[in-house]
């Protein structure tokens, strides 16, 4: 069946990644994941690999359209129907640590695989 290449964008996934002791709900767009991003990062990789990491990040800031990690509260007990998800920025995966962003890259590309798994991850 033909398709447009608009029809390629519209599609999101969700996924639960497991890290530690947490789990957090992603939402991100497999269209957004470009092969012109995907050749960049591995540029990036076999150029400098701290540079990989900072293109990983961009990566996501790009692939992710939503999670369920929430803002902090500054104790003023907020009702937990009206908090806000952290924005997706790279000032903020930086300060993730970095095997939970590794743990959301492998969990986008598990669930990108053309013979993914069904992991309930």
């Amino acid at each position: 069946m033909p398709i447009r290449f608009s029809d390629l964008g519209s599609k999101i996934r969700h996924v639960r990644v497991q890290w530690q002791d947490v789990e957090v709900n992603v939402t991100y767009s497999p269209s957004a994941n470009t092969t012109a991003l995907q050749l960049d990062l591995q540029q990036a990789v076999a150029d400098d690999p701290s540079e990989g990491v900072r293109k990983s990040v961009e990566m996501l800031t790009q692939v992710l359209v939503g999670w369920d990690i929430m803002k902090e509260t500054n104790g003023n007990g907020t009702d937990p129907e009206h908090e806000e998800p952290e924005p997706i920025t790279e000032a903020f995966l930086l300060k993730l640590p970095a095997t939970f962003v590794t743990a959301i890259i492998e969990r986008i590309n598990e669930d990108s695989s053309p013979n993914r798994r069904k992991s309930g991850r």
